[in-house]
């Protein structure tokens, strides 16, 4: 009798756990059906998008969770309007005076005395080619754009190699979902930022850098070129499908742009690996399995993104500007960082520059 009680005590113990699994579960899947949660959304648009209303670094984000103001969607009169689609960078993690958009409108409506000018910001994080073209569709063709600039993340948006971590497919269980979603959001929770801080800052800790090291080190395919010269992006069967797929998306949006007599401009917008002298010479010198005596093994080639997609927009026809070169000149001329650190995003200086690089773009007539 004595040795079948701790086994009843467990027992007991297990049936708590799990009708406590069962019933959390239930309630999560209930609460979700009449509520939805962004966690629990299998649509990118909503899983990665800002919550309507909310406070960042003392600006609110408006009604539909874009980093910007209300916008009407009825065009107002001598009005040239503007659509940015884009992920992270478009949002951008500083505060909204701070973004580049809002800089670049700003510019372009000193610069212009003949026409009002608006830029409607629909950055939404962690998205890529594909959503663009959903966001494009679903959301921005509604605010009657003259133009949409689409900007092309050469870090990620090449290829879908970070697709899992950006864009995860509905949960089957929303428990699990929601335990898992806690703990990615702690492991890269900075305590003193959030209880002390109040507004963006250029400087991060080294909290980030291994993580950050590490993506560098398994992105680094697109900038190699082959013991024949020729850079994997063209050769490498898995890497050019993949690029192929996602520039597939934005021929379809040049295609819908030209029906809605919209024009479509791509951004290229540069890695902070091309830009950056120390983390170019990290890459390289830490990258294994390169090069071994009896072969040359590959070389780096930083413009090969950029080199690949001026060709390829070219042949379809699309407009773009390329943002390397302003970055990588800037870089080398002042030594500057244009990026936050350990993070990849342009920290405050890096969206004035962005904004100032489009604004040179336009007035030399790119458009």
């Amino acid at each position: 009798m004595t040795k079948t009680k701790p086994f009843r005590i467990l027992t007991y113990i297990l049936v708590i756990a799990i009708v406590s699994l069962v019933l959390g579960e239930l309630a999560l899947r209930a609460y979700n059906k009449f509520r939805p949660v962004s966690t629990f959304s299998d649509d990118n648009l909503v899983r990665h998008r800002g919550k309507p209303h909310a406070d960042v670094f003392g600006y609110k984000l408006n009604s539909k969770g874009f980093k910007d103001v209300e916008y009407a969607y009825e065009k107002p009169d001598n009005t040239y309007r503007i659509v940015a689609i884009g992920d992270s960078f478009v949002f951008s993690p500083v505060a909204y005076p701070d973004n580049f958009l809002t800089i670049l409108e700003d510019k372009m409506g000193r610069t212009n005395t003949g026409q009002k000018i608006e830029i409607i910001n629909m950055g939404i994080n962690g998205l890529g080619p594909k959503d663009y073209h959903r966001l494009l569709n679903k959301e921005a063709l509604a605010y009657g754009p003259d133009m949409v600039m689409v900007f092309f993340f050469v870090g990620n948006d090449i290829y879908l190699k970070l697709k899992k971590d950006m864009a995860p497919q509905k949960p089957k269980l929303y428990l699990f979902a929601l335990v898992r979603r806690a703990a990615k959001v702690i492991r890269h929770l900075d305590v003193f930022q959030i209880l002390f801080a109040n507004e963006f800052s250029d400087t991060l800790t080294e909290k980030n850098r291994d993580r950050y090291m590490g993506i560098m080190l398994m992105n680094v395919e697109k900038y190699l070129l082959d013991q024949n010269g020729t850079p994997l992006l063209h050769s490498n069967q898995v890497l050019k499908e993949q690029y192929n797929g996602n520039l597939s998306y934005i021929a379809e949006m040049n295609r819908i742009c030209r029906r809605n007599r919209s024009e479509l401009v791509v951004v290229l917008v540069p890695e902070d690996m091309q830009v950056n002298n120390g983390l170019r010479e990290f890459v390289i010198s830490n990258t294994r399995g390169l090069k071994s005596e009896d072969s040359p093994g590959f070389t780096f080639d930083f413009t090969i993104p950029q080199k690949t997609l001026a060709r390829d927009l070219g042949r379809l026809g699309i407009r773009y500007i390329d943002l390397y070169g302003y970055f990588r000149g800037m870089h080398e001329m002042s030594g500057n960082n244009y990026f936050i650190e350990y993070d990849g995003h342009w920290n405050i200086e890096g969206n004035r520059l962005a904004a100032e690089s489009i604004l040179l773009e336009m007035e030399k007539g790119v458009f």
